[in-house]
């Protein structure tokens, strides 16, 4: 996998039982970008990303993660990315601090324990972090589902819907985050979103699947050059196409 690359598949098929999820899915994602990956539901986005995590073997196919394979090397990997999939899980009873430290032993990082308050102050959670989680709003969860994808420092990050949950100021503060991991770090972020307008305004990259087919990989830079461009009306132009 060419060095500049942080995630390539090529020739990637997932099916469950007789029914094909995905269809010769061939994805690259550059290193130290933010790309935006669309689709409406059950396209195949969460599927993608449950490969990309090693949660769920392809049918066909090679997936390089940091230039590892992650059906070999998943636990390699698994220290160098966070991840948010699907509707996060946390022990309810315990404070966001002690769901961090666990997560954190799990990895094998407790040396990390004392980055937990200032990770918690980069996703608006300073002054909350002894409440115990069943107290927490929806909002308040995603906030900490980020902070645990990130509080070991990985340099790719892939998050499912990161967003869900969150009202514009909590948007506006994840994306900030979002600049700031890639502008100071050079983290990469492998993001989906239903929210269309955040990700004109945060993304680089865009993948569209549609129908277990990724039908277009493009620079927003590119199509923004259009000066009648809006995401929407592409977004909606390409997956109508039935492709």
């Amino acid at each position: 996998m060419p060095s500049e690359l942080a995630i390539q598949t090529h020739g990637l098929y997932k099916s469950f039982g007789t029914k094909e999820v995905l269809h010769n899915c061939s994805l690259s994602v550059k290193q130290g970008e933010i790309y935006g990956f669309l689709g409406v539901n059950g396209a195949g986005k969460t599927t993608m990303f449950k490969l990309l995590t090693g949660l769920l073997t392809p049918t066909a196919g090679t997936i390089q993660i940091l230039g590892e394979d992650i059906t070999t090397q998943r636990e390699s990997i698994l220290k160098r990315m966070g991840s948010l999939i699907e509707v996060p899980v946390f022990y309810e009873h315990l404070s966001a601090r002690k769901n961090l430290e666990i997560h954190l032993s799990y990895m094998g990082m407790e040396n990390n324990f004392s980055k937990i308050d200032e990770t918690l102050d980069k996703v608006g959670l300073k002054g909350a972090g002894t409440q115990p989680v069943s107290e927490y709003s929806l909002g308040m969860k995603q906030r900490l589902a980020i902070a645990r994808a990130m509080i070991h420092k990985p340099t790719l990050l892939i998050l499912d819907e990161p967003m869900n949950g969150l009202d514009p100021v909590g948007i506006h503060e994840i994306r900030e985050l979002f600049r700031s991991l890639v502008q100071e770090f050079h983290v990469t972020i492998l993001f989906s979103s239903h929210i269309l307008s955040e990700v004109e305004q945060i993304a680089e990259t865009i993948g569209i699947i549609s129908n277990g087919r990724i039908v277009n990989q493009i620079s927003l830079h590119d199509l923004k050059k259009d000066p009648s461009f809006n995401l929407e009306e592409y977004f909606i132009s390409v997956t109508d196409r039935g492709c």
